[in-house]
């Protein structure tokens, strides 16, 4: 009878093993299907950040449940990317949080009265969470709007200075200019400061009412969204009940997100504090890709870069424009040891200080016999060489100048990328005699066959047309801009020249 008991508690035992294991197995192939492929996923490219030798790639893989697929390595990510019409090698594809990179955020702040005090109160306190949580490398700025737009606080990893800044902050102002936040947000993350993480934020609460007069209209800041793409972060909320009018503000947020590489989320019941965590968490969820450009010349062109992942069959991608500009200061990494590059380079200088020396006796013994001096011999000599620029392609701009203070002028310039007018004649393409104009007043920039002019934040202030502008304006062929006492008539044609 015992015997005959111990066997049945035996081939109980042995079934109960039995069915764990499957169960087990059974979890496991749940979780590789719903990792592996079995589920359909979205590829979103949040970022990408030139390097001297390549590009920085962020990106995230989320469900369809908008939640981030994570911990992926990089054979389990056959991952491939194309940059322009050439394709591009992935050097290393890793989860951020595995790597020593900080994030340069920037946390836009509404000074306006969308918010009560009470709830202004709890997005400070989540601020300041943020913060404390910091990390070594991570740097954080703040930028402030409603009737101006200002930066509260330039980049930095204190956390106390950070912290100062954001306890003074409070809601005051009764109009708001969110476009122009918007920009100034994006041109501050555009920052190439050598301390500053290549990995950049934005985060905001708002309602997305833009209500000032003369304030940057929505298709300037999609315009600024195009290229260099800078991630916005936004909690978009609203007060009962949701008007068209409200909708309208808030699917313009939403759009500047999901624009700019970034999420849109609704606030409802969750508390503030929660969505911000929640942000945070998904800003440090993404994966970094360094991609290396052997093709691809540092020239100020823009590139389209597309990332490809193929995952059991399936194909996703995701793209974005990338203008490739020389990188300032770029230096090789050496060893502590050093390299044999560094000395390659350093016995090509010490070659050209001694050719420059030989040459420079060779003139000087020339001269001694001749009836020119050295400098004319010199100067003869280099005019026969030619240096070859590189020409880039621009829009041909007409400036001409009135106003009580100034002659009747004209000039023309190529128009490339920018040009800067002032009153100064340091950092400044166009100089005018006028006591009104600031030092550094305003310049105009392009953007494909587009001109802009963006007032630097001067005394007296840009107008077109009569009109004041805030930030970034978008100009038309013939407008009449005044700074100072100064007018300048614009005249271009949308045609690209070389």
């Amino acid at each position: 009878m015992g015997l005959r008991f111990a066997r049945a508690r035996t081939r109980i035992r042995t079934r109960v093993i039995q069915g764990l294991w499957v169960a087990l197995f059974s979890l496991v192939f749940l979780f590789s299907t719903v990792v592996m492929g079995g589920e359909a996923f979205t590829l979103r490219l949040r970022q990408a950040y030139p390097l001297a030798d390549g590009i920085k790639v962020y990106f995230d893989l989320v469900d369809g449940k908008e939640e981030q697929v994570r911990d992926l390595t990089q054979d389990q990510l056959e991952l491939t990317v194309s940059l322009g019409k050439d394709p591009a090698n992935v050097a290393e594809v890793k989860p951020f949080v595995q790597t020593d990179e900080g994030v340069a955020y920037i946390f836009l702040v509404d000074l306006s009265k969308s918010l009560t005090e009470k709830e202004f109160q709890a997005m400070k306190k989540a601020m300041g969470i943020w913060v404390d949580s910091l990390t070594e490398k991570d740097r954080a700025a703040v930028v402030t709007f409603g009737e101006t737009v200002q930066i509260a606080q330039e980049f930095t990893g204190d956390q106390t200075v950070l912290q100062k800044a954001i306890d003074v902050l409070h809601p005051k102002d009764m109009k708001t200019q969110l476009h122009r936040g918007v920009a100034k947000a994006i041109e501050l993350g555009r920052r190439s400061d050598p301390n500053l993480p290549t990995r950049r934020a934005i985060i905001t609460l708002s309602d997305g009412r833009e209500d000032f007069t003369g304030g940057m209209v929505k298709d300037e800041v999609l315009a600024m969204l195009k290229e260099d793409r800078i991630p916005l972060y936004a909690l978009g909320f609203y007060r009962p009940p949701l008007s068209e009018e409200k909708q309208k503000y808030l699917d313009t947020l939403g759009e500047f997100a999901r624009r700019s590489g970034g999420d849109y989320y609704q606030m409802n019941s969750t508390s503030i504090s929660e969505s911000y965590s929640k942000i945070r968490r998904r800003i440090l969820g993404s994966y970094v890709a360094r991609v290396d450009c052997q093709k691809q010349v540092m020239d100020g062109s823009v590139y389209h870069l597309r990332l490809n992942l193929s995952q059991d069959g399936k194909a996703l991608s995701d793209g974005l424009d990338l203008r490739l500009l020389p990188v300032v200061g770029a230096q090789e990494q050496e060893s502590p040891g050093g390299s044999g590059k560094g000395w390659f380079f350093l016995g090509i200088i010490v070659l050209i200080i001694i050719t420059g020396a030989f040459v420079v006796v060779f003139f000087k013994s020339k001269a001694v016999n001749s009836d020119y001096s050295v400098d004319e011999i010199i100067n003869e000599d280099e005019s026969s060489f030619e240096v070859e620029k590189p020409v880039l392609p621009g829009i041909k701009l007409k400036i001409i100048t009135t106003g009580k203070n100034q002659e009747d002028q004209a000039f023309e310039v190529k128009l490339v990328d920018r040009i800067t007018i002032g009153r100064e004649k340091a950092g400044n393409e166009l100089c005018l005699k006028d006591q009104e104009i600031s030092r550094r007043h305003c310049e105009i920039t392009r953007q494909d066959e587009l001109v802009f002019i963006f007032d630097l934040e001067s005394r007296n202030g840009t107008f077109v047309n009569g009109v004041p502008i805030a930030g970034r304006h978008r100009l038309e062929n013939g407008d009449l801009v005044q700074i100072g006492r100064t007018e300048l008539r614009i005249s271009f044609s949308p045609e690209i020249i070389e």
